[in-house]
């Protein structure tokens, strides 16, 4: 714009100037002819003059004074004459006003020598028109003098003015029109210019977005394949060794619980690059609930403090009261975010300790947790790509520490969906602090905890999940995976429920129309017919069994989808066991404890080998007191002796005839080894109903001896 305004300003000031050069140049020719036509008229007039002195001097002999009288007689007004005779002598005749005779003689004396015979002169600002003729014979030269009073500037209007002035305002209305086109041209020129500028600059930085993505995901895939061939090379290198037949149990345990947390690792991996995915695309579900931030430490807490215990770091919570009873936010979500930074501090803290400060900003509404460390902390450098997805500190630190750098990106995401902030405090070599600001909504209608002696009662310590329980119903699994089947199979067999599988949903709907079941188990992705498809045909037709909706898809639409279809629950794949089970307890029924009581149970071996009769009774009668030992070590978490006394069940049930006591107790034994309590107490129960089904038959085994000495005698 700049540009077009300085050139059409230069084309309208050289359009003036070249219209005055014009201008300048038809004025002075004007001039020059004016000036030689009066030059002309002058000298017809001079001629005249001479005419008329020679008929006056009538043939006289012509003298200076005769001429003088006779040219005084006839000569105009405001004319001024000199006669000179060629000797020297002169006479001036008439004067010229504001005209010095002497200085209009020395003008001309120059241009009278060279013999120039006319012309014109400006003397003393008067212009003068002259002429030199010779008059009578001898000669006389006569010079007549005339101002010039012709107005040059009027004159030129008189005659040129009106074309001057329309060829002006045609040239003035070019030059405008043409300055407007120009402007145009040059706005246009101007506005493409800063298009092409624009799109430049867009291409170049779509070229270098397109380098950065390209090596973002470049440098993404090659941290993403560690991080998911690290575990995986755990989890199929340990699925291999447990084939092999030399190894011990605790290698066998140890190995499987390496394949559960490697496992639970890529679970995490994928759970955390789904959640940015929904971040990215504005599709992350918020679910603001009313929760007691106290709880929910209490809940995140034992996790936490595992963590870092597990590296020998001391970990504490420390509140700064007040602390509201209650706030309003999204309980999963913070969950999250505090695990996130506390994993993070663990990762990289190798002594010292990690703090938890947690207060309230009440007049402001925010929650603040601060966690903070005693690790190898960060530079300002490292600080400012802390929040980058897919970035680490630097490269060394990913190598050391591993992880995908996502962590603490959803933090902030989440903590900014929350209503608040993430921020980071940090000094190399001197730990870090973790700033984390949530939005409490209206703290009007709770109360405050004032100091410890307030804060409700920590019952997670004695807190212990449930045992697979015992169940009966029947159970519709409808899932096409071969593996899954399996798996949810094993799970329904552990607790006692009668199981129907298909791998379709049209199956489902064919078997479900037909039969009775308890419990239909959906997954809503199958070949044929889908479960969303099979379950919306089953409500159509009148079904109104429950129906538990099995998916990988676990996002709250996805959920919704289900319970709109006509689900009455949603399990997410890969189901959460205790999730799982509760379930089950709240759609099949609980066994009957007493069923399998009176069932007696009698040795094996006794169809046999009758003669091993009384050794079966003599353990019989041990029994009892083997359980009670078992028992009394169980209560009292006495593994040793709990490892020891089932070992010993184990070695010697199978050999008196009764293969389940052995089995029972080598899966107790397995149990005892991951000091998994809730499924020993489950065992326990088990193993106690079979030896009281053992005693119960003694009768049979007695009476089997008794026969046996009669026949011996």
């Amino acid at each position: 714009m700049l540009l077009s305004r300085r050139l059409c300003t230069l084309i309208v000031v050289f359009s003036v100037l070249g219209g005055i050069l014009v201008l300048s140049v038809l004025f002075d020719s004007y001039k020059q002819s004016v000036l030689h036509q009066r030059i002309t008229d002058q000298k017809h007039h001079a001629q005249s003059l001479a005419k008329l002195v020679s008929a006056e001097l009538g043939g006289r002999r012509a003298t200076l004074d005769a001429i003088a009288r006779t040219l005084s007689k006839v000569s105009t007004p405001d004319s001024l004459v000199f006669i000179d005779d060629g000797n020297g002598n002169s006479r001036k005749i008439g004067a010229v006003e504001g005209l010095n005779d002497g200085d209009a003689r020395r003008q001309l004396s120059e241009s009278l020598r060279r013999s120039q015979t006319q012309g014109h002169a400006l003397v003393g600002g008067v212009l003068l028109l002259w002429n030199s003729i010779n008059v009578s014979d001898p000669p006389y030269r006569l010079v007549l003098l005339q101002p010039d009073s012709n107005n040059m500037v009027r004159g030129f209007a008189r005659d040129y003015g009106v074309p001057v002035f329309v060829t002006f305002l045609v040239i003035g209305w070019i030059i405008v029109w043409a300055a407007l086109v120009l402007n145009s041209l040059f706005k246009q020129l101007n506005d493409k210019n800063k298009l092409l500028a624009t799109q430049s600059q867009n291409l170049e930085d779509a070229r270098d977005k397109a380098l950065n993505a390209n090596r973002a995901k470049t440098v993404f895939l090659a941290n993403m394949s560690h991080e998911i061939r690290t575990p995986l090379t755990a989890i199929i290198g340990f699925s291999e060794s447990l084939l092999e037949s030399g190894q011990s149990m605790p290698e066998r345990i140890s190995a499987i619980n390496t394949i559960n947390n490697s496992g639970r690792h890529l679970l995490h991996i994928i759970d955390e690059i789904l959640d940015l995915s929904k971040i990215e695309s504005e599709k992350l579900d918020i679910e603001l609930l009313r929760v007691s931030p106290v709880k929910l430490l209490f809940e995140t807490c034992p996790l936490m403090r595992m963590q870092a215990q597990g590296k020998g770091l001391a970990f504490e919570v420390r509140y700064h009261y007040p602390i509201p009873a209650f706030i309003t936010t999204d309980p999963t979500r913070l969950k999250q975010i505090l695990l996130n930074l506390v994993s993070n501090s663990v990762k990289f803290t190798d002594h010292g300790h990690i703090h938890i400060d947690v207060r309230c900003g009440a007049d402001e509404q925010k929650m603040v947790f601060d966690i903070v460390d005693t690790g190898i902390g960060m530079t300002k450098e490292q600080q400012e790509k802390l929040f980058t997805a897919f970035t680490q500190a630097d490269a060394s630190t990913r190598r050391k520490y591993g992880g995908t750098g996502l962590g603490l990106t959803l933090s902030r995401q989440f903590a900014t969906m929350l209503g608040g902030s993430l921020t980071v405090e940090s000094e190399a070599g001197r730990g870090s602090k973790m700033r984390v600001v949530i939005d409490t909504g209206s703290l009007d209608e709770t109360d405050f905890y004032d100091n410890d002696d307030q804060l409700p009662e920590d019952d997670t310590s004695h807190r212990t999940p449930p045992g697979n329980p015992k169940l009966t119903g029947n159970v519709l699994l409808a899932e096409d995976n071969p593996a899954n089947q399996e798996l949810f199979n094993l799970y329904l067999r552990n607790v006692g429920a009668n199981t129907t599988t298909v791998e379709n949903g049209a199956q489902a709907v064919d078997k479900a129309m037909v039969s009775n079941f308890d419990l239909i188990l959906m997954d809503m992705q199958m070949p044929v017919m889908s479960g969303i498809a099979a379950v919306k045909e089953l409500r159509g037709n009148g079904y109104r069994g429950p129906i538990v909706a099995l998916t990988a898809n676990s996002t709250i639409d996805d959920r919704d989808a289900c319970l709109w279809a006509g689900c009455n629950d949603f399990l997410s794949k890969p189901v959460d066991r205790s999730r799982f089970m509760n379930i089950l307890n709240e759609y099949l029924s609980e066994a009957d404890s007493k069923e399998n009581t009176l069932s007696p149970v009698a040795s094996k071996l006794l169809a046999d080998e009758p003669e091993i009769a009384d050794l079966v009774v003599e353990f019989i009668d041990s029994i009892p007191a083997m359980f009670n030992k078992i028992d009394y070590a169980a209560k009292n978490r006495d593994w040793e002796t709990l490892k020891f006394e089932v070992h010993s069940l184990k070695g010697v049930g199978g050999g008196y005839g009764y293969p389940e006591l052995t089995e029972i107790a080598g899966k107790m034994e397995f149990q005892i080894a991951t000091r998994n309590q809730p499924e020993i107490d489950s065992l326990l129960e088990t193993l106690d109903t079979y030896i009281q089904r053992i005693v119960a038959g003694k009768s049979v085994v007695v009476e089997m001896s008794r026969k046996n000495v009669a026949t011996t005698r």
